[in-house]
């Protein structure tokens, strides 16, 4: 399970402590997120990568050949 990213995790790297705080941070990076049974956030390696590459993305200029 290597793959995923559980709250406290999460709440570590954003510096949330609350987790509606988190879920909304989640949210404005669309960052797609599952609550488990207990209403605890988690989310997968590659849901974090995703928003972050496509950033990487839009900040290169166009290559002109």
């Amino acid at each position: 399970m290597a793959n995923l990213i559980f709250e406290p995790e999460l709440m570590e790297w954003t510096g949330y402590k609350r987790r509606d705080s988190l879920m909304n941070w989640l949210r404005q990076h669309s960052i797609p997120y599952l609550l488990g049974r207990d209403g605890r956030v988690c989310v997968t390696a590659q849901a974090v990568n995703i928003p972050l590459l496509n950033n990487q993305l839009d900040s290169i200029d166009d290559i002109e050949f």
